[in-house]
């Protein structure tokens, strides 16, 4: 971004003109709009509130299927746990932005003396994007640590994961002190009247995208040879490494903010291009989440009784409607009876027939106790005769 310090040596009629005017110059055929520019904020008001609300209900979910099953929270809920309340603070960022400036509105359509406060929330969704990818991958990668290998077993599986989340957390603690820390002073980074240096940061977000990417990419690649190598059937296999394969979402919104990165670092409208990633790390966020939550969540909508007895009912509902008699089964039609049987009167008790669907008791012979004994002991007598007696 252009260093624009020198305005402060201008006359103040001078100053106060370049502060009043736009903050880029616009393109030919182009006139700067500042009372209501061009914008697409209800995207960004979409986003915001499905995934603060999605990303919450994952992670009470993870946390009470947690307890349900274990009766314990791990260091890998809490740490979800804090995940959440960081992406609260980079959600806040994205609506004031939204709210105030613009979300996807270009930079000629902004007035250089409202640019710092765009900048200033830009900065600091930046610093909380990078904490809640780091806590997210981190949980992400102690859980399956503790999925995949036994308990008090460090095997190879057991140390990559804890390396690479390891590297995860030094490298996403160097690319939040390299946001924070990017321009001396620190004000610079969102005023650019201040006299000062900064580093170039289109190469710093294009350098910390394309270190996510790849940490995306390990993530994703790391629990298929363990789930491929499980004593199982090969569709069961199948159903693990799908599941496990939802990683390949948060890979495909990893990479397509390098790109929107790259386009970052070359143009100089800031706050359109700005705009596109930040709805791409709000998407990386959200798989993120949802890669953390999915083992957890899928055991516990399995096997719910509540969860089991809503889809039998919906299946039920969806059998069941208007049939004609002579679209109905066999079956449907000898079963009939017994759906239409209302509920027995006490007099009806004591009746030899109840309806025509049912058998007539007077038909049934009744054995008393001392027949059914007379009648054994009569066979057991036969049967000694029968083996007494000599064939020629």
């Amino acid at each position: 971004m252009e260093d624009l310090s020198f305005i402060n040596d201008l006359p103040p009629a001078e100053r106060q003109s370049w502060l009043d005017g736009p903050a880029l110059n616009p393109p030919k055929n182009a006139v700067s709009n500042f009372a209501n520019p061009p914008n697409k904020n209800d995207l960004a008001y979409v986003f915001a509130i499905f995934t603060g609300v999605f990303c919450t209900l994952l992670i009470a979910l993870k946390v009470f299927s947690r307890f349900h099953y274990f009766r314990k929270i791990l260091v890998e809920d809490a740490i979800a746990v804090a995940a959440l309340g960081v992406l609260g603070a980079y959600l806040w960022c994205m609506w004031t932005l939204a709210l105030n400036t613009g979300a996807f509105v270009h930079q000629w359509d902004v007035r250089l003396k409202n640019l710092p406060h765009f900048l200033y929330y830009m900065n600091i969704g930046s610093v909380t994007h990078g904490i809640v990818m780091m806590l997210v991958k981190t949980s992400i990668l102690i859980e399956w640590s503790r999925i995949f290998v036994p308990g008090g077993i460090r095997n190879r599986f057991w140390w990559t994961c804890y390396i690479t989340a390891a590297i995860t957390v030094v490298f996403y603690i160097t690319s939040t002190f390299l946001n924070i820390f990017m321009c001396n002073p620190r004000q610079k980074s969102w005023d650019r009247t201040v006299p000062g240096m900064c580093l170039r940061i289109g190469t710093v977000y294009l350098v910390t995208s394309s270190m996510s990417l790849v940490s995306s990419v390990m993530i994703f690649i790391l629990p298929q040879p363990v789930i491929w190598s499980l004593q199982m059937s090969t569709g069961k296999k199948l159903a693990i490494a799908a599941l496990f394969s939802l990683g390949i979402s948060a890979c495909i919104a990893a990479a397509w903010n390098v790109y929107n990165c790259s386009r970052f670092s070359t143009s100089e409208d800031v706050t359109y291009t700005v705009s596109h990633i930040g709805i791409w790390c709000t998407v990386e966020q959200l798989c993120g989440f949802l890669i953390l939550c999915l083992t957890t969540a899928s055991k516990f909508l399995r096997e719910s009784s509540w969860i089991r007895f809503l889809v039998s009912k919906c299946r039920n509902d969806s059998k069941s409607g208007p049939m004609y008699p002579q679209e109905r089964s066999v079956s449907h039609r000898l079963s009939a009876p017994n759906r239409r049987r209302k509920q027995r009167t006490d007099a009806s008790l004591f009746t030899d027939t109840d309806r025509a669907d049912l058998l007539p008791l007077s038909t049934i012979n009744v054995q008393t106790d001392i027949s059914i004994r007379a009648n054994s002991i009569n066979a057991h007598q036969m049967d000694k005769t029968f083996a007494k007696t000599e064939f020629p």
